[in-house]
């Protein structure tokens, strides 16, 4: 629903000496980008970039018409081709250069897109192929009598002319040929080539009709169309190559025709022309293929005229299967300055930039594609969003804020008398607008209409056909008397009561080009409110000329009066600065546009209303002047836009809605860096900075797509890729190439940074900021104080959306006004959370709880709230985009418990009997107990007494119905099961009938348990609940009737805790069983300690004694033992029994405790002593039991043969690490020179990865991984990831052989640094926790007088401890170690250190750094306190530990 305008309008006067040269034929200079033409004498006329002025004029021999001028860039030349010769024209040369000729004369000539080709029809109808250098390829005639190549085949079957139909039908189906005469045929010949040159088309004159040929590009004939009558010269190939376009002449109208590549007819649409009105001289496309140029001239009395007496050059484009005639340019020779159109040509790369050349001048046209929305300048809801289409002489209308009608087809039309060429939508500043304002212009939509003969009219509720009407009827050629070439309109804006139209006009000094100037109209009352308006306007001061009183309507309510211009030039020194681009109304300051020029620079353009007043006190008389000046929102934008809209910025925490005025950026600062103004303007635009004191401060921001598709605002871009844009109140929404939809808020956030936004697929799983559109969607309006976005496709159907951004946005706004109703009904529509109902605002929510209820007013609803409640703040979950910059608050964890509380108390105080089913629903989200409840509630209600004038099936009916709901959303079993389970034999009944339940599945249960005694009743269905716990309670209560029953039940469901609680008042012997019972149930579940204290409380100390054995529990045995009084030969049997068991769980020191002090044996306990190496208790045992032999012949060898063997140990243990720190530097050293060569580029990246690695890496992964190897450069894929994960881990096993195959210390294993590394972080682990066990067997060697054996541990654990200071700055480079204080020792800290745990990473080399990670550099500090004292080592020093780390 685009339509095509012009932006950009620029004209030079093509005149000579003898007077006006018309431009024949014309093209591009695409090294400079401007364009030249060739004129009637054959001369070729330059222009400056601009079309500004004419730079230079190549004169050449006037041998003929001209028939094609091209630039060929490869050549940096200027072919002509004239009827009869050829002329090249070079860079910097004043004078064509004769190339060659062709003596029968040239009919048609056409370069290839490629520019490698020129093709040639001549006078003999034969097709001549040329290069580039004019050499010779092919020649033939172009007319054949063959179809060609690609002509088609049949198999002979399957044709209509195989089936029977009857002679009439074998008529009937022959095809018509309609053979209009054409009169108007020159019979030369056509030519067009395809858009990728493999093909050209040729049009030929022969037989009387005219015949269209396909041919490829080395002269073979490809097809030929199909026979059709009235065709007409004119073709044009698209340049997508999908369609050839012709004229057809019809005896009742004149059609635009289409052919296929093979030559079928492929469809067709009718020019709005009489029947033999005008003459079709040219068809061409665009290079984008999407609009069709046709250049037509009007014929009288159905014969040519020179110069003919109009001229038309219309722009189509196509949409939904629809053509548009979007534009029209009319040259009328019978008016006062009179011009013909003598050639037209399209841009050769830019689709939106044609030359056209008349018979006065020649001008070059900018259009861009633009939506005509209503609410495009509005920041209101005071529209109906009315999007309106040109369509020729008509107007489609279609309001999107009621109806979505895809186009061709629309809601409403206008009929005008002329095709229309520009539609403007009306803007109303927040200054002007108000209902008392005598000025305003009307109600409703209001749209602006100029059509091609000048006629401009304003329409007011154009969104309502009944009540759609002109207010304001006028001709623009009288208004504005400009000359023929200046009568181009653009950037037409309605601003309050204001016309802003932007022409061309001549510069007041000669030598100087033209220059755009901004016009401005009065849209006039008619008949003023009052009479001191009226007297005010019949003394307007302005020269300008009003639209006569007899050329008005009676139903017309205003006039239009021209004001003035502005010229613009005179702020900058370059004329090219003050060509304006783009216009767009001010959002605040009334009668005010803001223009943009080709260079980015914004201005303010003003009517301002100056009034006199007489010495009465009355207004005498109204001026209104027209004054421009720099804007001061911005001077400039980051790029230049071909459209732009200011809006307006809104702080967060502004509370109110009423717009404010705030400046955003420095005029002054942006002066300075400005390097374009060339003097500082006369005076800026300070008003729209005013009244800034405010509290909610509106800053104004200009936003607009640059033509590289950058979202610009003000000077920053917003993101890159960008399509579309359009706005509502809160949101700047933009549609991007990346086939998503953005909504950003209109906050002062935007112009504060770069946002990077081209990354779509790192968004937030919640962030509904984005939303995926289909490829190539384009916006076409935001409808205000609305949820939808209405997209349009590339094939032109429409598609509305409703963004969860717009309706977060919208609940918002009505959550704060406490619309709870419409908030329900638009998040259940839009599938939204309602949760957010009470996450908005909790507080508020509590407080207004019943006047939620009433406003929703309905069960149904209710109930669904209710059960979409769940225990999260969405806020700060799910739609946490939507509140940034709400503070963090936590939701209570029974929140769900906590609103069905507030609902069902709303609930009963409003209306308990008509709201049964929320409050019932309330009870059921609780879940299992929920349900208990609620189902006792409804027993409430059977049980209660009826009041007297109620029939009494009533109640019954409201039992049921309830029942029948809670079976809507709880299962039937479950909630039979909690009925049964209320012990209410009836109830239970009530409900399986209510569930409609197979009688024979609960009727014989239900009549049996009516035979049982109530406490039997009670266990026997609370063991078809399998409630176990309230049955052994219903036995209990039994009493000793039923104990075996009970005990029973105790041991099949491990009921003994409760049994013991329930039974504590039974008989001891029956406590006593059940103790027993549960101490065997404790041994059987490996739980012996808690076991054996039953089996005491129980008497059963035999039994404690083996619990207590399994959990070696010496200290509880013994008590047993001391309790009972055994004998000392039994204590002292088990004593050794609880020794040896200690032993072999290494507990030597209790081991020895137990042996010396209750078994009586001092050689056993001695011996346990020293195996633990606890020397020193060994010693003391023996000295005090007076056994020194003890001393000689068992503390004394163990002493000796454990100072060798720790001396042997740390030897080999420092000879270890040495190996290992020297195989690790291999290992740097080789892959730090892989890398550099690698670098280089001496190596392959391949070979920096050697089989071994790989084969190392593959290790450790399952068969159905699909990890790539470090040679392979793809990405790993979650699948992949995901198999890894599942087969190396299925178990614990499989887990340590995971992780121990990582530290393989192989050599030329993939993981053999970290490997390495790793082990060296064991051993000297292993090295700094042996401290104390070396401390205490020096001490025994010193006691016992091994000073040898002592200094050679001595000297292995130092030159141990040595060589780990030396090698931790080696083994971990460049970490900086803190000094650690004593408590925190490198035993703590490994000991701390567990296995990293990363994520999946995407490649191996990422995982190798993660999921093996280099241990940290240890905390391994200087200390003496293990040493001892010898003659070896006498000057240990004082302070045992040194917490200093180690200098190396």
């Amino acid at each position: 629903m685009e339509t095509l305008e012009i932006v950009s309008h620029k004209c030079v006067t093509a005149t000579s000496d003898e007077g006006p040269s018309l431009a024949l034929e014309a093209c591009y200079d695409l090294h400079i980008g401007r364009p030249l033409w060739m004129a009637e004498n054959n001369d070729v006329i330059l222009t400056d970039p601009e079309v500004s002025l004419i730079t230079g004029r190549i004169s050449t021999t006037p041998m003929g018409k001209p028939v094609a001028v091209t630039h060929i860039g490869m050549l940096d030349a200027v072919y002509a081709v004239t009827d009869s010769e050829m002329f090249v024209i070079k860079r910097g040369e004043d004078e064509a250069e004769f190339v060659g000729s062709i003596d029968c004369g040239i009919l048609a000539a056409s370069w290839s897109p490629d520019q490698e080709l020129l093709v040639i029809i001549n006078g003999n109808n034969d097709l001549v192929c040329l290069s580039k250098d004019l050499e010779p390829i092919f020649e033939h005639p172009v007319i054949s009598e063959d179809f060609g190549a690609d002509a088609p085949v049949t198999i002979g079957w399957g044709k209509k002319e195989t089936q029977f139909q009857g002679s009439k039908g074998k008529l009937a189906n022959q095809p018509k040929v309609q053979d209009a005469e054409v009169p108007y045929d020159h019979q030369n010949p056509s030519i067009s080539w395809r858009g990728d040159g493999l093909y050209f088309a040729t049009s030929t004159f022969e037989h009387g009709r005219r015949v269209i040929r396909v041919w490829h590009r080395d002269g073979t004939l490809s097809a030929t169309s199909e026979r059709v009558g009235g065709l007409e010269s004119p073709i044009a190939w698209k340049p997508s190559g999908s369609l050839i376009a012709s004229t057809q002449r019809l005896p009742h109208r004149h059609d635009i025709v289409f052919f296929e590549k093979n030559g079928l007819r492929h469809g067709e649409f009718t020019l709005p022309f009489d029947k033999d009105e005008v003459h079709v001289k040219k068809l061409a496309w665009n290079c984008t293929s999407d609009i069709l140029a046709i250049w037509s001239i009007s014929l009288k009395e159905g014969k040519f005229v020179q110069p003919p007496s109009r001229s038309y050059l219309q722009f189509w484009r196509r949409c939904n299967y629809h053509w548009y005639l979007q534009q029209e340019l009319r040259f009328d020779t019978e008016s006062s300055s009179s011009c013909w159109l003598t050639s037209f040509e399209w841009h050769n790369e830019d689709g939106m930039r044609c030359i056209v050349g008349t018979s006065s001048h020649v001008m070059e046209l900018t259009f861009r594609l633009n939506t005509i929305d209503s609410g495009k300048w509005k920041n209101d809801g005071r529209h109906s969003s009315v999007v309106a289409v040109p369509d020729g002489s008509r107007l489609h209308i279609t309001p999107f804020r009621r109806v979505t009608v895809p186009p061709p087809m629309f809601d409403s039309c206008i009929d005008f008398n002329a095709p229309l060429v520009a539609v403007a939508p009306y803007s109303i500043s927040s200054e002007f607008s108000g209902e008392d304002n005598p000025y305003s212009v009307g109600d409703g939509d209001i749209i602006a209409a100029l059509c091609s003969d000048q006629s401009i009219s304003i329409w007011s509720r154009c969104d309502d056909q009944n009540k759609r009407k002109i207010a304001a009827l006028g001709k623009l050629d009288t208004l504005l008397p400009l000359p023929a070439h200046h009568r181009v309109y653009r950037h037409i804006v309605i601003c309050d009561d204001i016309i802003f139209v932007t022409t061309r006009i001549d510069h007041a000094s000669h030598d100087k080009p033209t220059v755009d100037t901004v016009h401005a109209l009065h849209i006039e009352p008619l008949h003023p409110p009052s009479a001191e308006i009226s007297a005010a306007h019949t003394n307007i001061s302005r020269g300008s000329v009003v639209v006569p009183e007899s050329e008005t309507k009676s139903n017309e309510t205003h006039r239009l009066v021209y004001i003035g211009n502005s010229r613009l030039q005179h702020i900058f020194e370059s004329s090219s600065s003050s060509d304006i681009l783009a216009c767009c109304p001010h959002p605040k300051s009334a009668r005010t546009i803001l223009a943009e020029s080709i260079t980015g620079h914004i201005w303010t353009v003003r009517v301002n209303e100056v009034t006199s007043v007489n010495e009465h006190g009355t207004v005498s008389s109204t001026k209104y002047l027209i004054e421009s000046q720099l804007c001061s929102i911005v001077t400039q934008l980051a790029a230049p836009c071909p459209h732009i809209v200011c809006l307006p910025l809104v702080e967060n925490n502004c509370g109110s809605t009423t717009p404010t005025v705030g400046q955003i950026g420095s005029f002054c600062s942006a002066m300075t860096s400005e390097q374009n103004v060339k003097e500082q303007p006369m005076n800026v635009d300070r008003s729209l900075n005013s009244q800034n004191s405010r509290s909610c401060s509106q800053h104004f921001a200009i936003f607009g797509i640059s033509q590289a598709h950058k979202l610009v605002a003000n000077e920053s871009f917003i993101t890159d890729g960008c399509n579309s844009f359009s706005h509502n109140c809160d949101f700047l929404i933009f549609s991007t190439h990346y086939n998503t939809c953005r909504f950003l808020p209109l906050r002062p956030e935007l112009l504060s940074h770069h946002t990077q936004l081209t990354d779509e697929a790192k968004q937030k799983e919640y962030d509904h900021t984005v939303r995926a559109v289909e490829r190539g969607s384009r916006i076409v309006c935001t409808p205000r104080n609305d949820i939808r976005v209405v997209l349009q496709m590339p094939r032109g159907n429409l598609e509305v959306i409703s963004p969860r951004a717009l309706i977060l946005s919208r609940a918002k706004s009505l959550l704060d006004k406490r619309a709870y109703a419409d908030v329900f009904f638009m998040l259940r529509k839009h599938r939204l959370s309602l949760n957010l109902l009470y996450d908005h605002n909790p507080a508020t929510f509590e407080e207004h709880v019943q006047e939620f209820v009433h406003s929703i007013n309905n069960a149904q609803h209710l109930n669904l709230f209710i059960m979409e409640l769940k225990d999260e703040d969405t806020t700060q979950t799910m739609y946490s985009v939507a509140y940034k910059n709400r503070p963090q608050k936590s939701i209570v964890s029974d929140k769900v418990e906590h609103v069905c509380q507030l609902i069902r108390d709303a609930c009963i105080a409003l209306d308990e009997s008509s709201l049964l089913e929320t409050i019932l629903t309330t009870y059921i989200k609780l879940g299992s107990r929920g349900i208990e409840i609620a189902l006792e509630r409804v027993l409430a209600i059977r049980d209660a007494t009826p009041p007297p004038e109620q029939p009494s099936h009533v109640q019954d009916d409201r039992v049921r119905a309830a029942l029948k709901y809670m079976l809507l959303l709880v299962d039937v079993d479950v909630l039979y099961n909690e009925a049964l389970g209320s012990y209410n034999l009836e109830f239970a009944l009530m409900v399986a009938q209510v569930a409609q339940k197979d009688p024979k599945q609960y009727l014989p249960f239900l009549n049996s348990l009516r035979q049982e005694p109530l406490h039997l009743r009670k266990y026997r269905i609370d063991m078809h609940l399998r409630r176990f716990v309230r049955a052994l309670a219903d036995l209990a209560e039994a009493e000793t009737d039923h104990l075996n029953e009970a005990m029973e039940l105790m041991r099949e469901h491990s009921l003994y805790a409760e049994a013991l609680r329930l039974f504590g008042n039974a008989s001891v012997d029956v406590r006593e069983n059940i103790t027993k019972d549960y101490a065997n149930f404790l041994t059987s579940c490996g739980r012996h300690e808690q076991a054996g204290i039953l089996f005491e409380m129980a008497g059963e100390y035999d039994l404690a004694v083996k619990a207590y054995m399994h959990v070696l529990n010496w200290k509880a045995i013994f008590g047993i033992t001391a309790q009972r009084k055994i004998s000392r030969s039994d204590e002292s049997r088990l004593a050794h029994d609880v020794g040896e068991s200690l032993k072999v769980a290494h507990r030597f020191e209790e081991a020895g405790n137990v042996l010396v002090n209750y078994a009586d044996d001092v050689v056993a306990g001695i011996n346990a002593y020293v195996q633990g190496r606890i020397f020193d208790t060994a010693m003391l045992i023996a000295k005090r039991h007076e056994r020194q032999d003890l001393i000689s012949s068992v503390i004394s060898p163990a002493v000796l043969d454990t100072l060798q063997a720790l001396t042997h140990q740390y030897q080999e243990l420092r000879s270890l690490m040495s190996s290992r720190v020297t195989r690790l530097g291999i290992v740097r050293a080789e892959k730090a020179e892989k890398q550099r060569l690698a670098a280089l580029g001496l190596l392959d990246r391949d070979v920096i990865f050697d089989d071994a690695a790989d084969g190392a890496a593959s290790d450790l992964y399952s068969d159905a991984s699909t990890v790539r190897s470090r040679r392979s450069d793809g990405r790993m894929t979650h699948t992949s990831m995901h198999s890894r994960t599942t087969t190396s881990a299925k178990s614990s096993r499989g887990r340590r052989k995971h992780e121990a195959k990582k530290f393989s210390l192989k050599e030329g294993g993939i993981f053999e640094e970290e490997a390495l590394v790793h082990s060296i972080h064991q051993l000297v682990a292993q090295v700094d926790r042996a401290q104390q066990d070396i401390h205490s067997a020096l001490l025994a060697g010193v006691r016992l007088g091994y000073s040898t054996a002592v200094d050679e541990l001595q000297d292995a654990y130092a030159s141990c401890r040595q060589f780990i200071h030396s090698i931790l700055t080696t083994v971990w480079p460049n970490v900086a170690v803190a000094a650690s204080s004593t408590q925190h020792t490198f035993t703590a800290t490994s000991q701390q250190q567990g296995p990293t745990k990363t994520r999946p990473s995407e490649n191996v080399e990422e995982e190798a750094e993660e999921n093996v990670p280099i241990p940290p550099r240890p905390v391994f500090t200087r200390t003496t306190s293990w040493q001892v004292v010898t003659e070896r080592y006498k000057n240990i020093p004082k302070g045992r530990n040194s917490s200093r780390p180690s200098k190396h």
